[in-house]
């Protein structure tokens, strides 16, 4: 189903699930934040076709169902403003045609993956014309934080064309780190335990 929001911030909570893997939640633009709660069962899965900020300073996105999907796409830039969370121990995927940027606070978890071998994954330039990078937050801030180490590790998927950390490096908290930048800009990367890193350009 589709939402065509008139503007402000958008607000979304549900017990049993916001969308699923293939029936997106479609939302035509927000001009403010979104915010996102499911608590109990089902997917958390949404659409956007225009740039989307999510969360803000007090509000989240946050998947509590246990072990199951949390997931953005966007036609344009996705900005992690507040919380990106899925505390129900599940997957996180992003999506953007363009951009994913990270803009939250000082201190707060852009991303927040805290399962068992789990697998974040963030992937700019969606649509595959050369445009699209995965900006650091030059704030005091962890980016990407992904549950635990050992044979329960989890693992962190990006690929983008313009640059991986390149103008703002990504501060990770994540064990196992594949990137891939197809075009121009670099992969620059900090992280705050040990990790294993794979990667090109």
């Amino acid at each position: 189903w589709k939402i065509l929001y008139p503007g402000g911030d958008l607000v979304l909570n549900a017990a049993e699930g916001i969308g699923a893997v293939g029936t997106a939640v479609n939302i035509g633009a927000v001009t403010g934040n979104l915010s996102a709660t499911n608590t109990t069962d089902g997917d958390l899965v949404v659409s956007v076709n225009s740039n989307i900020i999510l969360g803000s300073a007090g509000t989240n996105l946050d998947q509590q169902a246990a072990g199951r999907l949390l997931s953005v796409s966007s036609g344009a830039d996705i900005e992690i403003v507040g919380q990106v969370a899925n505390s129900g121990n599940g997957d996180i995927t992003l999506q953007a045609n363009n951009d994913i940027i990270f803009n939250q606070g000082v201190g707060v978890d852009g991303i927040s993956a805290p399962g068992f071998g789990v697998t974040v994954t963030l992937t700019a330039d969606f649509d595959d014309d050369g445009n699209g990078a995965i900006v650091g937050n030059a704030a005091d801030a962890v980016d990407v934080l992904a549950g635990s180490t050992g044979t329960n590790a989890s693992t962190l998927l990006m690929s983008a064309a313009d640059g991986i950390g390149s103008t703002e490096a990504l501060q990770l908290a994540v064990t196992n780190v594949t990137a891939a930048n197809d075009d121009s800009g670099g992969v620059n990367l900090v992280y705050a335990n040990e990790i294993s890193v794979q990667g090109s350009k």
